[in-house]
């Protein structure tokens, strides 16, 4: 499978609002190809991104885009995407129709579909019952049709929300171990608040709190609390600085809040003499700037402590 782009997700000031409460505070964030998880507590903003991801809902203000594409424009994106919801309902018909209809639907051949239907439904531990009304499922039945749904026309991009909430251990494992060998090329952008459910699949993480990005970056740093240094620099164009930083070895992650940038490194002496190239480079003024460390081992909790959220 070919993708012709190299960025999985570009955010840019990206905001939405339900009346006054914001969800997403103008979040600023490049994520490459590849296996991306989402976590934060209940009502971090997880699946008010995944829905903007899936063109579900629209932004109140700001841009996203998708391998390139704006979700909430045409169909050849949602072509490229299977997006599983955390909460979902089927029809009152067989586990087989349904799925024929869901190939149907992305312009699969009816041999082609059958095909699919029988790989899928075999890893997933479904063949057996696939004349089974969808509606009497079990909890843990319905979470693995929702999984094959959703893989049944092959996608480049799999968005999964909360995938595993209703599966028992023997199906949580059974469901990693179908994901470690489907997965090949395609990117993942999978949300749940259980960080070994994501460690399993996943490089790197997003960690939301109250609509805002409190760390973006890999797992191994989480992991084995290595220790990051964090600058807070204050410029005159924070988007230009970022796009010339983007990409730089030594960077773990960046983001912007307002007119002040972000930046992550495990190697700040390389990155202190690096910054004036990158100011000149970018065509940046610096107008401030401050040095902080902090351990990655607790990074969520302290977060999301610092932010006033209690799960």
């Amino acid at each position: 499978m070919h993708m012709s782009v190299d960025s999985l997700l570009d955010l840019t000031q990206l905001e939405k609002k339900y009346d006054s409460v914001s969800a997403l505070k103008g979040i600023t964030l490049r994520v490459g190809l590849g296996k991306v998880g989402l976590l934060g507590p209940n009502g971090a903003g997880k699946t008010t991104l995944m829905k903007i991801v899936t063109g579900l809902i629209k932004p109140t203000s700001g841009s996203c885009k998708v391998l390139g594409l704006n979700p909430c424009k045409g169909t050849v994106l949602h072509e490229k995407i299977g997006y599983l919801p955390e909460n979902f309902g089927f029809p009152s018909i067989s586990i087989r129709k349904y799925l024929l209809h869901v190939g149907l639907v992305f312009n699969l051949s009816k041999t082609q579909t059958e095909d699919r239907i029988e790989e899928i439904l075999t890893e997933l531990n479904l063949y057996k019952i696939r004349d089974r009304y969808c509606t009497k499922l079990s909890s843990g039945q319905k979470q693995r049709l929702g999984i094959a749904q959703v893989l049944i026309h092959d996608p480049e991009v799999l968005i999964l929300d909360e995938p595993v909430s209703y599966l028992d251990p023997v199906g949580r494992k059974r469901f990693f171990d179908f994901l470690d060998n489907i997965q090949g090329n395609q990117s993942i952008l999978l949300s749940s608040h259980i960080l070994t459910d994501v460690e399993r699949v996943c490089k790197d993480v997003i960690i939301l709190n109250e609509g805002q990005v409190l760390y973006f970056g890999p797992l191994t740093k989480v992991r084995k609390g290595e220790k990051l240094t964090k600058f807070f620099l204050i410029v005159s164009n924070p988007s230009a600085l970022m796009d010339e930083i983007n990409g730089s070895p030594f960077i773990d992650n960046v983001s912007i809040r307002g007119r002040e940038l972000m930046i992550e490194t495990s190697e700040p002496i390389h990155f202190q003499e690096s910054i004036v190239r990158y100011l000149a480079n970018a065509g940046v003024r610096l107008m401030h700037m401050k040095q902080e460390e902090e351990s990655l081992e607790d990074l969520f909790f302290e977060l999301v402590k610092r932010n006033g959220t209690n799960e």
